[in-house]
């Protein structure tokens, strides 16, 4: 039988793992054997053409000598433009202050368990929160994960770390009685209208300053969520998209929000009136004295100096949101729709974070339960 001509030394070639990757392996320049990993043979074939490439215009660089920290910010130069919102601010951040400083020297390709290990470790220590560990350990999997799939490593040690236990805080909330108190005690405040659609739609305080009035159509008591309120380092308040798909969405307006945000737009156009030649319309529905942007922090500032004349329990802003997917299940409001107005991916999200709520939603279903088996309804 004929033999199988072999391709000629320097040509390459790519065959398939036993665990279903590919490896691309070629001689470079120097004569030294290069070998890489892919997921598919056809982006095993593609890498070894651009590593060939590469190789023969002199701009291929030995992956043994590639540092941690230079790799990173290779990666992060190539994803950052693909990160949604403020996402992009928090990873440079943990890069640049975390990831680099402790692992930038170390040789990407001798990078270990043990070095990512004694990484978080000195994070626990530094009193870091687990939150954060987790976020920093998540970009870290995510960036070498990647270098196994341009062949600059062989495996992923992150896939082996393991993290510290996050801590889950209890949660602050209003009460049935507490939210009449705040909406009573509101009523004619600055505050008035932010706070009742807080607690009417469990909109974050981000989306709330972002929200224009063309967004909300008082006809058909509707409010459309497309973009959210943050500030940038060096670039100050910025608008930008939802991070999730789920996180645009529409929210049913409640008769009182609807009166609360025509009284709003009154006051806002009579404010206007009174800024004159400095106002700037952008088309909030809150804004400062001259229409621009509000800042969140003199929000917050001002919530917590309501709180204490209404002298009310300390909640952040925030909770305002817990506080109102809190009460709409405990009316007995399907999940799915809480899931839905609060924006989150999936009912599982909301159900863990409002997991407090379940034993008092329990407790009344057995009540009619037992009202139903006992001839008892009525009592219900």
């Amino acid at each position: 039988m004929a033999r199988t001509r072999r391709a000629p030394k320097g040509d390459g070639s790519v065959y398939p793992r036993k665990d279903g990757r590919w490896v691309g392996s070629f001689h470079d320049d120097k004569g030294k054997r290069r070998n890489f990993y892919a997921k598919t043979e056809r982006e095993a074939r593609a890498l070894l053409r651009k590593m060939q490439h590469e190789s023969q215009a002199g701009t291929l660089v030995d992956p043994s000598r590639v540092k941690t920290g230079d790799y990173f910010t290779y990666w992060f130069g190539i994803h950052g433009p693909t990160i949604r919102g403020t996402s992009a601010c928090t990873y440079a951040g943990y890069i640049n202050n975390r990831i680099i400083p402790a692992l930038g020297h170390i040789p990407l390709q001798k990078l270990t368990v043990d070095h990512l290990q004694s990484f978080y470790s000195s994070l626990i220590n530094e009193e870091v929160k687990p939150k954060s560990v987790k976020d920093i350990h998540m970009i870290v999997n995510a960036a070498l994960g990647q270098a196994v799939e341009w062949g600059k490593l062989g495996r992923n040690p992150a896939s082996k770390a393991k993290l510290p236990r996050e801590s889950k805080k209890e949660m602050q909330v209003f009460n049935k009685v507490q939210i009449q108190a705040l909406l009573t005690f509101v009523e004619g405040h600055k505050l008035e209208c932010i706070v009742t659609l807080a607690l009417a739609t469990g909109m974050r305080q981000g989306e709330l300053l972002a929200l224009r009035w063309s967004d909300i159509d008082l006809e058909r008591k509707m409010v459309q969520v497309q973009r959210t309120l943050t500030y940038i380092p060096g670039q100050g308040l910025k608008e930008s998209e939802t991070k999730t798909d789920s996180g645009r969405r529409a929210i049913v307006l409640a008769d009182h929000a609807i009166a609360v945000l025509k009284k709003h737009r009154t006051a806002q156009l009579e404010q206007r009136l009174m800024a004159g030649n400095k106002w700037r319309e952008h088309g909030l529905v809150f804004c400062s004295i001259y229409g621009t942007h509000t800042w969140s922090a003199n929000v917050r500032h001002a919530f917590v100096r309501l709180l204490h004349d209404a002298e009310l329990p300390i909640i952040r802003f925030h909770d305002l949101r817990h506080s109102c997917a809190t009460a709409l299940l405990c009316m007995g409001v399907h999940p799915k729709v809480v899931q839905e107005i609060l924006g989150h991916s999936s009912v599982a999200i909301t159900m863990n974070i409002y997991s407090h709520v379940l034993p008092s939603i329990q407790q009344e279903a057995m009540a009619s339960m037992n009202a139903f088996m006992t001839g008892k309804q009525g009592v219900i």
